[in-house]
């Protein structure tokens, strides 16, 4: 079984990704991709949607937003924490997607790259791109190798609310992939691993394999803030259109 297929991995690993300070962060990521996108409402596809954080927000700005994700622990706490927002979650595989008519879809968090077969990253692009109305646009957030490799640290520690956080990383099959593994430390003596390994992706490289997926023209930017994708770049954020 791969990583990304294990529910107690992400059982595990749920209060280091999604503690408050990213929940807090939540809300204005969302306004700092509407405000680069100049959109300000329609459908929209948070896939995969994790807890919920970018879809709530989302709807909080006013958008029709479904939430697909493999998880369903993750699944119940996203309804929990939407209350009467407009959103509709759904249990699924973003490499199949779900329906169809969206103005905006998502992947946000570095939320690509999981799978053994790169074949599998192919079908989840086009995935997105059978998921978007004519004109609608994906906006793709993720760590890509250039930015990685000038903030690369094999070990950090990061002392948290109620444990501590040790993630010691390798660069594997030059430059292919980032394997990870989190140590959490708890105050009551407690202790979790878990292990993860993603898929590295240039700008170019990524920029390629969505126009192969069907989209149009493709943007790259450094953040969601809209910085360039130079060496100030934070993240690469690729916005692709597919065609009207």
């Amino acid at each position: 079984m791969s990583w990304h297929d294990s529910d107690a991995f992400w059982h595990d690993m749920q209060g280091v990704m999604f503690d408050a300070r990213r929940w807090a962060a939540a809300q204005d990521e969302i306004d700092a991709l509407l405000a680069l996108l100049r959109i300000d409402g329609g459908r929209a596809l948070d896939m995969p949607c994790g807890v919920g954080r970018h879809s709530i927000a989302l709807a909080r700005r006013g958008f029709e937003v479904t939430g697909l994700d493999r998880t369903a622990r993750y699944l119940e706490v996203a309804r929990s924490r939407a209350e009467d927002q407009d959103v509709t979650f759904v249990q699924g595989d973003m490499r199949e997607g779900t329906g169809g008519g969206f103005d905006l879809a998502v992947n946000l968090y570095s939320s690509f790259g999981y799978f053994d077969d790169p074949a599998d990253d192919r079908r989840t692009l086009e995935a997105f791109h059978g998921s978007l109305a004519p004109g609608g646009r994906l906006v793709l957030d993720t760590m890509s190798v250039e930015v990685l490799a000038m903030v690369f640290e094999k070990n950090s520690v990061i002392e948290r609310e109620h444990d501590l956080l040790i993630e010691r990383r390798r660069i594997l099959k030059n430059w292919r992939y980032v394997e990870s593994t989190w140590t959490v430390l708890g105050h009551d003596g407690s202790r979790t691993d878990g292990t993860f390994r993603v898929r590295l992706y240039g700008a170019r490289e990524l920029a390629g394999l969505l126009m192969r997926a069907g989209f149009g023209a493709v943007e790259a930017y450094g953040g969601l803030d809209g910085r360039p994708y130079d060496d100030s770049a934070k993240r690469l954020v690729l916005v692709a259109h597919k065609d009207a």
